[in-house]
């Protein structure tokens, strides 16, 4: 038996805040809050573990996870991943490659989540897609390896300069 150092109402409780039970479907605004690559459950794949956490409306502050196969041996499977690897990098301003989901963590982007019930399991969210949360923005460019952030390439800037009308 345990003493509680305080007495416990149950009927105090506000039970709206119930963070066990998967979001209700729907848009949220979210962005990437953790994100780690691991191999996959069979060891023959890779996948992106991603947690979100919504960031306006009345579930600020709930989280869901996302895990992306972005390497498989099953083509389908590679190519659903990669698929969405491509929208959450584009969601985040990215149109070139990433070497690191480190530039995608603290970007808003617009996710749609479904509710996944499946027998004998927990309900869950599921990411369905991503999207910009102000379509129209200016892409954002991966930092060159080779040059300090604001540097550009020497063939970018003589592009640039091709572009001169004089």
């Amino acid at each position: 038996m345990a003493q509680l150092m305080e007495r416990f109402d149950p009927s105090a409780v506000d039970y709206s805040a119930d963070t066990l039970n998967p979001l209700p479907e729907g848009s949220y605004t979210a962005r990437i809050i953790e994100s780690s690559e691991s191999a996959t459950k069979s060891g023959t794949g890779r996948m992106i573990e991603l947690t979100w956490e919504v960031v306006d409306g009345p579930h600020a502050g709930r989280r869901f996870w996302h895990h992306v196969n972005y390497l498989n041996q099953n083509p389908t499977a590679q190519q659903i991943g990669q698929i969405m690897l491509g929208k959450i990098a584009l969601a985040c301003g990215y149109d070139t490659a990433i070497g690191s989901t480190d530039v995608l963590h603290d970007r808003k982007c617009s996710v749609r989540l479904t509710v996944r019930r499946q027998d004998g399991f927990s309900d869950r969210n599921e990411v369905r897609d991503v999207k910009p949360c102000a379509p129209g923005l200016p892409p954002r460019r991966q930092p060159s390896l080779h040059h300090p952030p604001g540097v550009e390439d020497q063939a970018v800037q003589d592009q640039a300069m091709d572009d001169i009308p004089f």
